[in-house]
């Protein structure tokens, strides 16, 4: 059995390699913290309504949506990089120097990113245990 032609299994490794991509952008914004006039990053919100109807309508391409290789920094390079685009995401302030990263925020987001990692992980581990239980 291929677990990638079960949709909920597609469409929380999707949502996985989204949040992994948006951390290693927000390590990047933390990186450059101190760099004059670097404008803090992130990637541009999931569409969930879009990838549910993809689900609903059995479309086994709504993965691509998501996901496509290389990191934070080979944005605009790659297979599928337009599927997903790092935009400029200021702070709540400027420092003089032009830097728009603020520390705290980029925190909260690294922790909000986490725990959602963490969810989909969680939810993928009950979706294999469920398997394993119908299997014996």
């Amino acid at each position: 059995m291929d677990l990638t032609s079960i949709p909920m299994f597609s469409t929380l490794r999707s949502s996985m390699h989204w949040l992994d991509r948006r951390q290693k952008v927000l390590a990047d914004n933390v990186a450059n913290a101190t760099m004059p006039g670097y404008q803090a990053r992130d990637l541009e919100k999931l569409d969930f309504s879009k990838a549910l109807s993809a689900v609903e309508k059995g479309n086994s391409a709504h993965h691509h949506h998501f996901s496509h290789g290389g990191g934070a920094a080979s944005a605009g390079q790659g297979t599928g990089a337009s599927s997903i685009g790092i935009v400029n995401s200021p702070g709540s302030e400027t420092s003089p120097d032009g830097n728009s990263v603020v520390l705290e925020e980029q925190m909260m987001k690294v922790t909000e990113t986490q725990v959602q990692y963490q969810a989909a992980v969680g939810l993928y581990k009950k979706g294999l245990g469920l398997i394993r239980m119908a299997i014996k």
